[in-house]
């Protein structure tokens, strides 16, 4: 059976799984402690007796009954209710809400991925900056440093801090 899922890509439910594997677990040990032991016939008493008690026509009825009663009062409220939502509907006071569960963590990957473009666009500014100011015959100074050289350090800082925040985030 197990090659036959695998062939067709199926995958057995977990539960099913391991409900399979309890049962070969308890089967190896009811033949270490008994070698003519078998789990079937030994359960097979337990099992039909749980499926007549559960098929017991009495238990159906009350299952019907019961299933019966909570529709009925269900019937009971559903016009009164239809009516309140049409009148929200209509006055256009209907609201409607939605969490979805796996948009949040996308949408933080999204202003990850936005924060990181930004500096690297700020990164490419100081670059291109830099270098033009480079080329000029008299740099401007910060401080007493060519101001060209400042922004080529800078812009280097900034791709490092960018490189370690990349590589710590994945």
């Amino acid at each position: 059976a197990m090659k036959l899922m695998g062939k067709h890509r199926i995958q057995a439910p977990v539960d099913l799984t391991l409900l399979a594997k309890t049962f070969v677990f308890v089967e190896s040990i009811g033949r270490q402690l008994d070698l003519d032991f078998n789990l079937l016939e030994t359960t097979r008493p337990y099992a039909a007796n749980l499926l007549k008690k559960r098929m017991h026509p009495k238990r159906i009825a009350n299952l019907v009954s019961k299933n019966l009663s909570e529709f009925g009062d269900l019937f009971k409220v559903m016009p009164r209710q239809m009516q309140l939502l049409l009148r929200k509907l209509i006055m256009g006071e209907l609201e409607i809400g939605l969490i979805h569960n796996t948009l949040e963590p996308f949408l933080q990957e999204q202003r990850r991925s936005s924060q990181r473009q930004s500096l690297v666009l700020l990164i490419a500014a100081l670059l291109v900056s830099s270098a033009l100011l480079i080329q000029t015959p008299r740099q401007p100074l910060l401080l007493g440093y060519p101001l060209g050289e400042i922004g080529f350090c800078l812009a280097g800082l900034l791709g490092l801090m960018l490189l370690f925040s990349t590589l710590r985030q994945d």
